[in-house]
């Protein structure tokens, strides 16, 4: 199940591990394949969602959740996911068809954003982060301080306590 957040008129939909790793069970065959014939199977298509502004959704590297890489490995990691994904959205959808472009989507690190120089806190700065930017973008998740982290734990633990323990 997606979970569907109207957040100021956005359309933000947060998916489940299992979504990339339905895209990348494809990814041998699609490279051997005439990209823009492939064809993706109906479990890949039917969790995809049709309407969103962002689309977030977490993956693991070496089977690891929360993994700090450097760009040029991420980069490598992330090709084949960033190559398929046009070809996903564009065969789920055809009106998206026309207005997704068949070129690989691009990775972009923001290099304002703060850094996590503590391993053990990269979970937390994650979900900071993509809290932040699913309400305010790339701006708001700028503004997420490391030096804030012990108190951000405890709101986060306070608001899950209050929606799964209370009801």
């Amino acid at each position: 199940a997606n979970l569907e957040v109207g957040l100021n008129e956005r359309r933000v939909v947060f998916q489940r591990t299992k979504f990339a790793s339905l895209v990348l069970a494809h990814r041998f065959k699609f490279e051997k394949y005439v990209k823009k014939n492939y064809v993706f199977d109906q479990d890949l298509m039917s969790c995809f969602p049709l309407n969103f502004d962002s689309l977030y959704f977490p993956f693991n590297f070496d089977k690891q959740h929360w993994k700090v890489r450097r760009d040029t490995r991420l980069r490598k990691e992330m090709e084949p996911l960033l190559e398929m994904l046009p070809f996903v959205v564009r065969q789920v959808s055809p009106q998206l068809m026309k207005a997704v472009p068949s070129d690989p989507f691009i990775l972009n690190r923001d290099s304002l954003l703060p850094t996590c120089l503590n391993p053990s806190e990269s979970g937390l700065t994650s979900v900071l982060f993509i809290e932040r930017h699913a309400v305010g973008e790339l701006q708001a998740a700028r503004e997420v301080r490391p030096e804030d982290l012990a108190v951000q734990a405890k709101q986060l633990l306070i608001e899950m306590y209050d929606v799964y323990v209370e009801k």
